[in-house]
């Protein structure tokens, strides 16, 4: 009888064994996985996908507490972490599969919009004179063939800068500041008129942005580029 309850004990202690086990793993996996988000907000720069992710990841406590309670044999531990690994693995990847969606699509739409922009100031710049503008046209003209960043711009000054805003469906240039999805309301872009072509550059698009190939280096700083075309 005692060999018997020794045993049992021993089988008992066993068990126990197992359930701390795999509460802890399941534990330490919800910690990695929180820190893996936190750490992957700050290099893509936003938190909105990633913050469903981090809620959804304490759907693992009560996986931790379950393994806790439960009586499994050591067969059926196994099967519930590679369960719960499987789970995780297939949550972060579509994660990151629909943040990536997000994210291409914010480029193509910042691209769009800059592309549409450049065509507009063409369009205008097509009917405009520099012969018979204002001369604060002109110096609007000019600045823009220099080179300079509208968006720092506040409101229409002159004729050309209004029908430009016109254009753009804007009040003021401010608000242009605004239409990028790649920047947080805070877009800098920089206009260059060469030969009445307009080019675009989006100055200060998001850190990930500026890891991917839509970005170009130029007058020592980053940008997403649209170069219209002639038509």
């Amino acid at each position: 009888m005692q060999t018997e309850n020794t045993e049992n004990s021993k089988a008992g202690g066993l068990k126990c064994n197992w359930n701390m086990v795999g509460t802890i793993f399941v534990l330490l996996l919800f910690l990695g996985l929180e820190v893996w988000n936190i750490v992957t907000m700050i290099e893509w720069g936003e938190c909105g996908v990633w913050t469903i992710s981090m809620v959804l990841n304490f759907v693992l406590l009560p996986i931790a507490l379950m393994n806790y309670k439960k009586k499994y044999k050591v067969f059926d531990y196994f099967v519930v972490v590679l369960l719960t690994l499987g789970l995780c693995v297939f949550v972060r990847s579509q994660v990151e599969s629909l943040n990536m969606y997000i994210f291409q699509k914010a480029i193509s739409n910042d691209l769009n919009y800059l592309d549409g922009s450049a065509y507009y100031i063409n369009d205008i710049l097509e009917e405009w004179d520099y012969d018979t503008a204002d001369d604060s046209s002109r110096a609007t003209y000019d600045s823009l063939c220099r080179g300079v960043m509208i968006t720092n711009w506040e409101e229409p000054r002159n004729d050309l800068e209004r029908a430009i805003a016109a254009k753009l469906y804007i009040s003021s240039f401010e608000q242009y500041r605004y239409h990028f999805y790649t920047v947080s309301g805070q877009a800098q872009v920089y206009v260059k008129v060469t030969n009445n072509r307009t080019d675009m550059r989006l100055i200060n698009p998001t850190p990930l942005v500026m890891k991917s190939n839509y970005v170009k280096e130029n007058f020592n700083a980053p940008y997403l580029e649209v170069i219209s075309s002639d038509d």
